[in-house]
């Protein structure tokens, strides 16, 4: 009997090595081929721009330019948005995979008004109030030193939402606290030349983290479940095999027939 049930504890390891061999595969292989945008978690990007009159000519042309670059970098699938703040702001393009949308927007946008960069921020974090994946934020600025302080209330809604903050200078922006605000966030605060491949880069990274996590966590699941499953099937199994030395089928047996095979 303990040699048999021996023999059944290593067939349930086996399996149990098997079965956790082929989740882990499927799943890497899922994992691999499936691109950003096709799993049911958005990721999303919001675009702001400085449109304060400050901005009219080359910096507002620079950075519409900047945001075309951008859109041809991104995987299909990912969701972006278009946002302009001066004093106040507002949503230009609600957030969508139909980046057409966006680069017809761009040309008409103008400039006027002061320079409302936590305005900006807050629109663009109420526009991905809806995202479930990762939440990205490229703010285009020509703010200069002393112009304006983030207000303590947008780097709470940084935090609170896990949206990373790029905060590219136009034309050799200065950031008072900007730039910590940004770094704080997972983002970071360069000029146009260096930080726009910079602020790619860091939004497609993000929204591939995030998706490696989600076949991380759901391999971990399926591994668990399998396991459990497994040891409580092997478990009821046991238990129906009869005992060492007890009778067999002897709950069934009339009392002569149990007092003669006693015999």
């Amino acid at each position: 009997m303990a040699a048999r049930l021996h023999a059944l504890s290593k067939k349930m390891i086996m399996l149990l090595i098997a079965g956790s061999l082929l989740i882990i595969g499927v799943n890497e292989a899922a994992r691999r081929f499936t691109k950003i945008g096709m799993e049911k978690t958005t990721n999303a990007v919001c675009f702001a721009l400085d449109c304060s009159i400050s901005m009219i000519g080359e910096p507002l042309s620079a950075a519409t330019n900047a945001v075309q670059r951008s859109l041809q970098q991104f995987p299909d699938g990912m969701e972006a948005a278009l946002v302009t703040f001066q004093k106040e702001a507002q949503t230009v393009v609600p957030k969508t995979t139909n980046y057409r949308l966006l680069l017809e927007a761009l040309p008409t946008l103008s400039a006027t008004g002061t320079t409302g960069i936590s305005e900006g921020i807050l629109e663009s974090e109420k526009v991905l109030s809806s995202v479930d994946g990762v939440r990205s934020i490229i703010l285009f600025t020509d703010g200069k030193n002393g112009e304006e302080r983030i207000s303590a209330k947008v780097a709470q809604e940084l935090r609170k939402h896990r949206t990373a903050l790029f905060l590219i200078g136009i034309l050799g922006t200065e950031g008072d606290n900007l730039k910590q605000i940004a770094e704080d966030s997972g983002g970071s605060f360069l000029s146009l030349e260096e930080g726009l491949s910079s602020a790619v880069s860091g939004v497609v990274y993000r929204a591939e983290a995030g998706r490696n996590l989600k076949f991380s966590v759901a391999t971990a699941v399926e591994l668990i479940a399998f396991w459990v499953i497994s040891v409580l099937l092997f478990r009821l199994r046991k238990r129906k095999e009869p005992q060492s030395g007890s009778l067999p089928n002897a709950g069934y047996l009339k009392r002569e027939e149990v007092k003669r095979l006693i015999r």
